[in-house]
């Protein structure tokens, strides 16, 4: 179960810094805070998991 956890974990912290640098790189004002698809769920579960994401 925590090996199950710790790599759906991971996935979606690479998911979570993709939309970061994209972010970053088309919205310098406001990076890794798109209300786009594909990017809340990720930072929720970066944040579930260890408290911070990029950009926090």
């Amino acid at each position: 179960m925590t090996k199950i956890n710790s790599i759906i974990f991971l996935i979606f912290l690479i998911i979570n810094f993709m939309n970061y640098y994209i972010m970053a790189g088309t919205r310098p004002t406001n990076p890794g805070h798109s209300p786009g698809a594909g990017h809340d769920a990720p930072n929720v579960a970066a944040h579930g998991a260890h408290g911070h994401g990029p950009g926090k």
